[in-house]
């Protein structure tokens, strides 16, 4: 068939002078022959299939294009009809011939090298022939560029170019591919194509359907959602053609012609720079050795970063250096322009790489110019945000003067943090508009997609599509952030490809652009001002296709950038004094460990530090709002209450320190603040500010301090993220029912998953309906992470930010009360090993805790008591103080009686009793006359064991409440001798938290409870043990109910408690109980009674004061 084609072509062109031309200055026809249809059918099918030798991706066993030229000349050699031309030269020369200027309309600023002749020609060929074609290159190999070019020219009789009027009209059906085509979508177009070719075959028609395929690599090869094309192929019904940056598989490429194009050579790159800038090699010999000194660079540039740059980058280098170019003017390449451009066209990348980028460029050029091309100092050096800014200026005002094929890049903004920061200090530092609130609004239009299902719909995303279209024909600024489902639609919008078309009315001239919804291509009018700017998060870049990447100009803006620009501003010894506060803040993470803070980043610190900062700048404005001074400075004295009076610099710097580090502590679990800062000499003031003035334990504490919290000294709406580990406790948080009344009728709870919200509109309507009510204060909002991705968590975050700058308004206008947003976040433990929590970055008012959630109804409030136990924490066995004995002795006394807002020991202790009861086998001694006691008679059951379980309880909970021997051994156990044993338990099991061999990550609180209950339970079970062994317990009840006996009970409780051994810390055995308890009920308990002990005393003291007389007197008295 190709043989056929070029042959009958040959013939066509005989007499056509557009394809004559001279060889070696000699002014002979290249007369038609077999042998030239064969050399031009094998480039075709063989030739141009073949990477080049100097490919990287060539394999050894796999022959070049040079290897096949070897081949071709030893079986066709040179003749003089072929004009002693080798194959490729030939082959070449016949490309030449078949795409020029004179024989295409190629828009201005493109230039004709390999790479567009090679595409064009084949794409013809194939096209006439109905020939399914692929072509493979890297982006910017303008792949989608000679598709352009073809379809604009290929218009039958309406061709621009006489040549082009002996083929078919091209009729294209294009289909934009993504990470989300489906089968049927491409079966649909491939069906239309079929069903409007049959048509013009019916009809006799000139034109021809042409099936295109943009970015064909992108579907997911595992799904094989290009199989269906393998019928279409073989049939070829219809012409095809599929371009891709990727090789087809086996099956798709078998069944093609495919065009590769390799890496491209220095001499094409020069060729194509040269197109770019508007020159030629006859304008100047110094120029001509820049193009080439700045082609060397870039190809040096590609080795180091070959995933971030491609080919058209180097393509709007220099059309922006021919932007820059007053017009009329000759293309000047100097220092300065080259800088811009670089700066805009090959960044991306962080500043000191982008460094070593511009130190590449220039050293190439100066070696080939034997010129001192010298790098521009570094003040003139812009920041990523003035380059930002000004790139985005100078965009708008190049897109009204600039041919569509001249128009600058849009913007792909590149965030290293995980929270969207960079899209805030867009909008804080006024680089883009304020965002748009309404449809049909002035100002910057932002578009984000969730993960709730309705959003993930294709209708939703054609809703997004349609959105975006509105904002194109208006000329507004969008920005896209998390909207990786749409972006195939956007590829021909992106890439710049745009159409000229008159009007019928007027004849005004519009451009457009093709966005693609499904199977269907629709042209759209782009108005000179539109401006696309997409966000993406820096963790994305890895795997983010090439094409897409190669459409932007990028540049990378994070928290630290603003940071040190902002420090700059500052006088030196502010700037002295945070270089130092951020040094040993560093230090202190370091100490304690990065991977200890839950949502530590990069920017952690550096916001910290920047809301310390407050600048009165028009260039560089505040991105903390919650910021109270204006006055330009480090604000070192809002970090503490102190006396400022003489202080020095180092004691700022103390306290500044502090501050910053008690606000970092924040963000760890409270088992590694016991642990990294037990030694610690400033331990005392960390254990204060985290266990006693921040609340990391009972959630509806927290809340109830937000409730209570002073307005007046806090005038804006208050945003907090909890972070939290999944535990029973966090999952039972549905509704604000699970909280205290008089926390409940101010709190509104969300679950933010898909099964409560259907859409992003319902979880807004949710928000705005809190900000305008009266009686929320509270909005609790719950969100898994593992059920919901990075991007989703921080469309909540940017609609919560919308609505809490809505209620702060609100409040100004009405006086209201403030409005409070918290979001827990929590996720499993085990999660963090393979990818970090949510990132903490203190900026527009959100603050970061993290909350060890503690379960509900455990009988015991452990998290208190973890408090207080933490106060006896110290290096060394030395006795604690008098003082710390008393505190922790009444907090233990309060919480063990119930009076906190746990439920104290009675419910917990009634398990106890029952645990007991069941296990406890009791034998008395047959005939036994002490129950004839009335005083002590209801106290038979408790040694019956033929009574019920439930008789027996309810005697032994009457025998021991006048006793509160269950209140005296928990006092005993917590603050007696064995709260050293709870202490060491207490750093034990935080020890074993943060050095991992502990498996029960469910929190801090539940693994402590988990070890002190059984040996709590132990403990208890030991001491009634002895307590009912023996008639000790009825022999105590009668004495109490005779007489006031509290002293001796008191005295045999200090018995029993100093007889019971407690098990050895860091055994990780259970407590080894029998399954029944023996309790041995005899006589021989008469000596023990602490009642025998009391009464001999008497009586021993009574004989030794009697008056020595007889022994019978004596005895007798």
């Amino acid at each position: 068939s190709s043989i056929t084609f070029f042959w009958n072509f040959n013939q066509r062109s005989t007499s056509a002078t557009k394809h004559t031309r001279d060889v070696d200055n000699r002014q002979s026809d290249l007369q038609p022959s077999l042998e030239t249809a064969v050399r031009l059918a094998l480039a075709l099918v063989y030739y141009f299939r073949l990477p080049e030798i100097e490919d990287g991706g060539c394999s050894p066993h796999t022959a070049g294009r040079k290897a096949f030229e070897r081949l071709m000349d030893a079986l066709l050699p040179p003749n003089q009809r072929q004009g002693l031309l080798g194959f490729r030269q030939f082959v070449d020369q016949q490309v030449e011939s078949f795409v020029s200027r004179d024989n295409f309309e190629i828009p201005p600023g493109i230039a004709l090298n390999q790479a567009v002749r090679e595409n064009i020609f084949a794409m013809v060929a194939c096209f006439s022939m109905k020939m399914p074609l692929g072509v493979i290159g890297a982006p910017g190999s303008s792949k989608t560029l000679s598709f352009h070019i073809i379809r604009d020219n290929l218009r039958g009789q309406h061709s621009p170019r006489e040549f082009c009027r002996q083929f078919h009209a091209v009729d294209p059906f294009p289909y934009q591919c993504s990470e989300f085509t489906t089968s049927s979508e491409v079966e649909s177009i491939l069906e239309r194509a079929l069903e409007r070719e049959r048509q013009y075959e019916r009809l006799g028609s000139k034109s021809r359907c042409l099936v295109f395929l943009d970015e064909a690599g992108l579907p997911n090869e595992r799904k094989m959602e290009l199989k269906v094309l393998h019928p279409y192929l073989d049939n070829a019904k219809v012409a095809f053609v599929a371009i891709s940056n990727v090789q087809f598989d086996d099956a798709n490429r078998n069944r093609m012609l495919t065009v590769l194009r390799s890496v491209a050579s220095l001499e094409d790159l020069v060729v194509l720079a040269k197109g770019c800038l508007g020159i030629s090699s006859n304008d100047s010999v110094w120029l001509d050795n820049a193009v080439r000194g700045l082609c060397k660079g870039y190809l040096k540039v590609i080795k180091i970063h070959s995933n971030h740059f491609h080919y058209r980058d180097l393509v709007y280098v220099c059309r922006c250096l021919n932007r820059r170019t007053p017009s009329g003017a000759n293309c000047s390449l100097n220092p300065h322009s080259l800088l811009r451009a670089l700066e805009e066209n090959m960044n991306g990348l962080d500043e000191a790489e982008f460094r070593d980028v511009v130190d590449i460029f220039f050293q190439a050029i100066s070696a080939v110019t034997l010129d001192n091309f010298a790098v521009p100092p570094a003040a003139d050096f812009r920041d990523a945000f003035d380059t930002i800014r000004q790139s985005l200026q100078r965009s708008h005002r190049d897109q009204e003067r600039c041919s569509p094929e001249l128009m600058p890049r849009y913007k792909l903004i590149i965030d290293p943090s995980e929270d969207n920061s960079a899209v805030r200090l867009l909008f804080d530092l006024g680089v883009l508009a304020p965002e748009v609130q309404a449809r049909g609004g002035q100002g910057t239009h932002v578009f984000t997609m969730s993960d709730f299902d309705t959003d993930c719909s294709d209708l939703r995303c054609a809703e997004m599509v349609s959105r975006i279209k509105v904002c194109m024909e208006r000329g507004q600024t969008i920005l896209l952030v998390n909207t990786e489902r749409i972006h195939g639609s956007l590829y021909d919008l992106l890439n710049l490809q745009f159409r000229k078309l008159t009007g019928l009315e007027g004849g005004e001239e519009r451009v457009f652009a093709n966005l693609a919804i499904g199977a269907q291509t629709y042209p759209c009018p782009v108005h000179p001002e539109f401006m696309c700017i997409v966000h993406l998060s820096q963790r994305l870049l890895p795997r983010t296709p090439a094409p897409f990447l190669s459409r932007f100009e990028k540049f990378v803006l994070s928290t630290n950038q603003f940071v040190k620009l902002t420090v700059r501003q500052l006088s030196t010894p502010d700037q002295q004094l945070a270089e130092a506060v951020e040094v040993r803040a560093r230090s202190f993470v370091e100490f304690i460990g990065r991977s200890n803070f839950y949502g530590f980043s990069e920017s952690t610190l550096s916001s910290i530090i920047m809301s310390r900062v407050s600048l009165d700048s028009s260039n560089h404005q505040i991105a903390d709002r919650s910021a109270k001074h204006s006055v330009s400075g480090f604000d070192w004295r809002s970090m503490f209450c102190q006396d400022d009076q003489g202080l020095g610099n180092e004691g700022k710097v103390a306290f500044c320190v502090r501050s910053v580090c008690a606000q970092l502590l924040q963000l760890v679990p409270p088992e590694v603040v016991i642990v990294k800062l037990r030694n610690v000499r400033t331990r005392d003031f960390y254990y204060q500010n985290y266990f006693g003035c921040n609340e990391h334990f009972k959630l509806d504490s927290f809340l109830d301090g937000l409730l209570n919290r002073d307005e007046s000294r806090h005038p804006i709406c208050f945003k907090h993220i909890l972070f939290a580990r999944t535990n029973n406790s966090v999952l039972g948080l549905t509704s604000a029912q699970c909280f205290p009344p008089w926390i409940a009728r101010d709190l509104v709870v969300k679950i933010c998953d898909r099964d409560n919200f259907e859409s992003q509109v319902a979880f807004e309507q949710s928000l705005n309906d809190f900000v305008q009510s009266d009686g929320q204060r509270v909005m609790l909002m719950v969100v898994a992470t593992r059920d919901c991705s990075p991007g989703h968590r921080n469309l909540l975050r940017q609609l919560v930010d919308r609505h809490a700058d809505i209620a702060n308004a609100v409040r100004g206008a009405s006086n209201r009360r403030a409005k409070y947003f918290v979001m827990l976040f929590h996720f499993p433990a085990q999660d963090l090993l393979a990818r970090p929590c949510h990132p903490a970055i203190f900026l527009r008012g959100w603050e970061f805790n993290f909350f060890d959630v503690k379960a509900h109804d455990n009988g015991i409030d452990m998290a208190s008591l973890a408090k207080r136990l933490t106060r006896s924490v110290d290096s060394g066995d030395r006795p604690e103080s008098e003082k710390s004995d008393e505190l922790i002795r009444e907090d233990s006394n309060r919480i063990l009686s119930g009076e906190s807002d746990c439920t104290g020991l009675k419910k917990y202790g009634n398990d106890m009793l029952w645990e007991f009861l069941l296990r406890a086998r009791l034998t008395m001694p047959e005939n036994c006359v002490v129950w004839e006691d009335p005083l002590i008679s209801d106290l038979q059951a408790i040694y019956d064991d033929g009574c019920r379980p439930a008789v027996r309880m309810d005697a032994l909970q009457k025998a021991l409440e006048p006793l509160d021997v269950l209140g005296r051994f928990g006092q005993a156990f917590f603050t007696g001798r064995e709260r050293r044993y709870a202490v060491n338990r207490l750093l034990e099991t935080s020890a074993q938290l943060v050095e991992g061999r502990d498996r029960v990550r469910v929190g801090f609180i539940e693994t402590l409870w988990a070890r002190v209950r059984g040996d709590y339970v132990q403990f208890i079970n030991s001491a009634l043990q002895r307590l009912c062994s023996d008639f000790v317990l009825p022999s105590l009840i009668r004495l109490i109910r005779t007489t006031s006996g509290e002293g001796f009970v008191d005295s045999y409780v200090d018995e029993i408690l100093s007889a019971i051994e407690l098990p050895t810390v860091g055994s990780h055995d259970a407590p080894q109980n029998s399954p029944f308890i023996g309790l041995k009920c005899d006589l021989g308990f008469v000596p023990k009674l602490p009642v025998f002990g009391a009464l001999h005393q008497s009586i021993t003291r009574a004989w030794d004061a009697m008056p020595s007389g007889g022994d019978q007197a004596r005895e007798t008295e």
